[in-house]
Parts: structure tokens; sequence; C-alpha cells
């Protein structure tokens, strides 16, 4: 096959455009606009928020990652690495989210359930 027969095919349609106006152009370039914006407006919707995950969940899973990569075959060291200090930023997320009781809390809410139980000491946990 010559390459002028494959550029200019002899059974091709061969389609004349009209020429276009300036105000034809602006009307298909402001329809293809709002076109644009509505798909945009369709596709925003709450169901493309994550979902939140706790910092015992994260720690969990980047465990299981990191199982995953130590038993690949492969050097993924730097890979294993970035995620072992990933884990510790975690771990230490979940360090300072914890509160300290004092002990004065601890008999507050024991007297209280002293006075319920009618002498009984009861522990809730």
């Amino acid at each position: 096959m010559a390459i002028d027969d494959f550029l200019n095919p002899e059974d091709e349609n061969i389609i004349e455009e009209n020429e276009l106006t300036n105000e034809e152009i602006l009307e298909i370039i402001r329809n293809s606009e709002a076109e644009t914006e509505t798909n945009i407006a369709e596709n925003e919707d709450d169901s493309s928020e994550l979902p939140m995950i706790s910092v015992e969940e994260a720690v969990k899973l980047l465990d299981k990652v990191v199982r995953l990569f130590l038993g690949q075959e492969g050097d993924y060291s730097k890979e294993i690495d970035n995620m072992v200090k990933a884990g510790r930023v975690l771990r230490r997320l979940k360090e300072n989210s914890f509160v300290q009781k004092s002990l004065d809390d601890y008999f507050k809410k024991s007297g209280s359930s002293k006075e319920k139980g009618k002498g009984k000491l009861v522990q809730k946990f």
C-alpha cells in the first residue's frame, strides 16, 4: 500500500465544514463550559470522602503492610524503613491520645458507686 493511498483513501467520506461565525463559535464554547460545570457538579458528592479510621486501626494495617513487604522477594529495605518510621509516628499519636487520670478521680467514682450500691464497692471498667 502506498503512503498516498493510506493518507488519502479513495473511499474516504469527505466532510466539508461550513464556516462558523464568531457568534456560533462563542455559543458552542458557552454550551461546552456549561456542560462541563454540570458534569463537575454531578460528580461531586459526599461519597467521595474517605472514611475516618482510628489510630489503632492504622497501626494494625501498617503492620500488615510491613509484613507483606518482608515476605516479598527483592530489596524493599528503604520502603520498610519508611513504614517503620510512620509506625512510630502513629504509635506516638496513640500515646498522646491517652488521658492521665488522677487517684482523686478514681475515688470520686468509687465513692459514688458505694453510695449507690448501699455499702458495696462497685468497680466500673
